[in-house]
């Protein structure tokens, strides 16, 4: 998301059926070992792989994006990813992030375990 050439947001969206290699999507490739470094119970079951459902990571909100346009940024993203990708639309397709945001108008489910990563909680959604 950008204003003229400055970038305020983003956000990558992964199908699940993806495949790069060996790998495939964030969560999935954590659950199955090529990605040692972020912890394999992200999710309470077995990571999905379907054309209707998407991955939703490397959320960002630039560092320069001033506190007073932040929220109306974010929401804008959420909006956007929501307008994107079909598959959101379904009432457990929202992110918990724009669920939370109140940007999309459509719930999320938690679909995983709270994980504590300084200085926030976290959870797979």
């Amino acid at each position: 998301m950008h204003d003229g050439g400055q970038v305020l947001a983003g956000i990558r969206l992964t199908p699940t059926t993806a495949r790069w290699g060996i790998y495939s999507y964030m969560i999935r490739d954590a659950q199955a070992g090529p990605l040692a470094t972020i912890p394999d119970k992200l999710l309470i079951g077995q990571a999905p792989v379907s054309p209707k459902v998407w991955e939703s990571s490397r959320v960002f909100i630039a560092h320069d994006v001033p506190s007073n346009l932040r929220s109306r940024v974010q929401r804008d993203l959420m909006t956007e990813m929501v307008n994107t990708a079909p598959c959101f639309r379904g009432p457990n397709g929202c992110s918990g992030f724009a669920r939370r945001s109140g940007a999309t108008g459509c719930a999320g489910l938690g679909s995983g375990p709270r994980l504590r990563a300084l200085p926030s909680r976290l959870m797979a959604w």
